[in-house]
């Protein structure tokens, strides 16, 4: 695990530690893991045939038991903080492997999805509706934050990253994973909202959406700026974490990033 402040000290780092990008390191890396399996954070040891691999991509692949490479870099920078079983923690999905998982180890884990409307609630009854960019939370209800691939998808991240800050208590972290645009500085707009309507910069692209069959519209594939917002959405110590690991079966090219921040 590798934190980093900016892109000028990820590069500097890839620079000094170039075996870090090789194929012949992430293959290393798989054939160890199919040779003796993993150790699931929360789950414990998996053995290889329990693990279901795609070379093509190692980020969402290495799946065991709902959980793959990207989920496990998650779980490491969660556990870290040294959380109890009664802090409250939050993700804004409900149907997934990661929110069973969290379900179960965290008493007052909260879950949702977005469901604006009556039909779309109508599929997931019982399940909580939450919009991130205006979440219904009190200010400083919550331990932890875990936002899984969804920033992409938001019409104002800005707007997202500030409720996340509203809601957390002091000392309290967000945790992040999104598509990013792992050398560039800038972030990508896809798609923006103006008076509703959705006016698309670029070809459409749609990622995997669990409660909807054709995908979510991506508005924008972050760069390191988001560090920046983040920050200026009332973080402090916010950081990239590098997290590559063969035990845990954390790999993808250049690690998997995840996006750290304290409120």
């Amino acid at each position: 695990m590798t934190r980093f402040a900016n892109l000028q000290s990820w590069k500097s780092w890839l620079d000094a530690n170039r075996w870090v990008g090789t194929p012949e390191y992430t293959a290393a890396m798989v054939s160890h893991i199919r040779l003796v399996g993993l150790f699931d954070p929360l789950q414990g040891q998996a053995d290889p045939p329990l693990i279901t691999i795609n070379e093509e991509n190692l980020r969402e692949s290495i799946v065991f038991r709902g959980l793959n490479s990207r989920h496990r870099a998650v779980l490491r920078v969660l556990l870290e903080t040294g959380l109890s079983d009664v802090s409250v923690v939050y993700a804004p999905e409900s149907v997934t492997g990661l929110a069973d998982l969290l379900r179960n180890n965290f008493r007052n884990f909260i879950a949702s999805e977005y469901l604006p409307s009556n039909s779309d609630r109508e599929k997931l009854p019982g399940t909580r509706h939450e919009d991130i960019q205006r979440l219904s939370f009190e200010d400083a209800s919550i331990d932890a934050y875990v936002s899984c691939e969804v920033i992409e998808h938001i019409p104002s991240p800005r707007d997202a990253l500030c409720e996340a800050a509203r809601v957390l208590r002091s000392g309290g972290i967000f945790i992040a994973t999104f598509p990013f645009r792992t050398v560039e500085q800038d972030t990508l707009v896809k798609a923006v909202l103006e008076n509703g309507q959705i006016r698309l910069l670029m070809e459409p692209e749609y990622h995997g959406n669990p409660v909807e069959s054709g995908g979510s519209l991506v508005f924008s594939i972050p760069g390191w700026d988001i560090l920046d917002t983040t920050r200026a959405s009332g973080f402090s110590n916010v950081e990239m974490v590098a997290i590559s690991s063969r035990l845990f079966g954390i790999v993808a090219p250049y690690s998997v990033l995840v996006m750290r921040a304290v409120r």
